[in-house]
């Protein structure tokens, strides 16, 4: 069955009345007219409906008087709900299907278009019929009455989750070396400067350690650059493995990476952590000749104690990182002011 949009049904509606009135008082020729009129109309409302069961795009109207909101058909197979909802904004009836760290930008997008701008978008994700959230581009126009008062928002969803998707994966490759995995140095150096700016009000304390791996040009060296590739990789696994997924890893360097522990609370928290890595860093040595003896350097610094951004922060654990390394290496040194 057939489901005309609200706007539609009026257009029919008004269309309907004029050959009621046009027959009595126009004759014929303007009852012809009207039929006319009525027949490219439906035609050009059945090619808009083929057109859009060709793609996957569902259409809305919201009506902003009652707080009624009617999707297309294929709204119900696409995502496993009804395609009407009322008292929408009152009930905050959307809010559950859209993905939480998108809510904000769904809020926003609504009530825009409840304060009367003309056309605005956003794209957020919706949970779908499979229980799994894709990304949707949404965008509407508002029709207002005479006095220029919103009345409807006439709107399309578009699913480019897929597209999404790519150019995600696209931007990942490039934010990251190639090699390890790690976020590459630029990368790495905005993004805990974005932390650092970010906790200037929330006093937040953090700690920036700077890894070099002992002796690195000997291992290339006496292994080859194949094996000392290898030794990278699972230097950076090894850093994944103990630190939490929301800390920052990257690589700087040949042989030099960049952790930032996020939210620490005492030094000993940082020292348990530099122990925990150095030994692990360390644990893959054995006696036999043909594999690699990998040791590690690290230096310490605490935001905002030794510095309050990523440039400030290195120069310190940096200056830590010698000091272990000239302490006979294999070891960790916190900053000292």
């Amino acid at each position: 069955m057939v489901r005309y949009p609200i706007s539609s049904m009026w257009v029919l509606g008004i269309l309907s009345i004029l050959l009621i009135v046009g027959g009595g008082l126009y004759g014929t020729r303007r009852i012809r007219y009207y039929k006319a009129l009525m027949r490219d109309y439906l035609i050009e409302q059945k090619r808009y409906r083929i057109a859009t069961e060709l793609t996957n795009d569902v259409l809305f109207e919201y009506n902003m008087v009652n707080d009624v909101i009617e999707f297309s058909d294929k709204y119900e197979g696409l995502y496993g709900r009804k395609p009407k909802f009322e008292h929408y904004a009152k009930d905050k009836v959307a809010l559950k299907h859209i993905y939480e760290e998108d809510r904000d930008q769904f809020i926003y997008f609504f009530q825009q278009l409840n304060k009367g701008e003309e056309f605005i978008e956003a794209e957020f994700r919706l949970l779908n019929a499979n229980n799994e959230f894709e990304w949707c581009h949404a965008k509407g126009k508002t029709i207002f009455d005479h006095q220029g008062r919103p009345l409807r928002v006439i709107g399309k969803i578009v699913n480019i989750d897929t597209q999404k998707k790519t150019i995600d994966s696209l931007k990942n490759r490039a934010d990251r070396d190639p090699l390890t995995n790690a976020l590459n140095k630029s990368v790495t150096k905005d993004s805990i400067n974005e932390v650092t700016i970010a906790s200037r009000a929330s006093k937040d304390k953090h700690a920036l350690f700077v890894v070099d791996i002992d002796d690195f040009k000997s291992i290339n060296d006496h292994y080859g650059h194949m094996q000392g590739d290898k030794v990278l990789s699972s230097v950076v696994s090894k850093i994944n493995r103990i630190f939490r997924s929301t800390d920052i890893i990257g690589r700087i360097g040949g042989d030099e990476f960049v952790i930032l522990m996020k939210h620490i609370n005492t030094i000993e928290e940082i020292k348990k952590k530099a122990q925990i890595l150095q030994d692990e860093l360390n644990s893959n040595n054995s006696a036999e000749t043909d594999h690699p003896q990998i040791t590690a350097s690290i230096g310490i610094s605490i935001y905002p104690r030794d510095g309050g951004n990523y440039d400030e922060l290195f120069v310190k654990a940096d200056k830590a990182l010698y000091d272990a390394k000239d302490n006979g290496k294999k070891n960790y040194m916190i900053y000292e002011p």
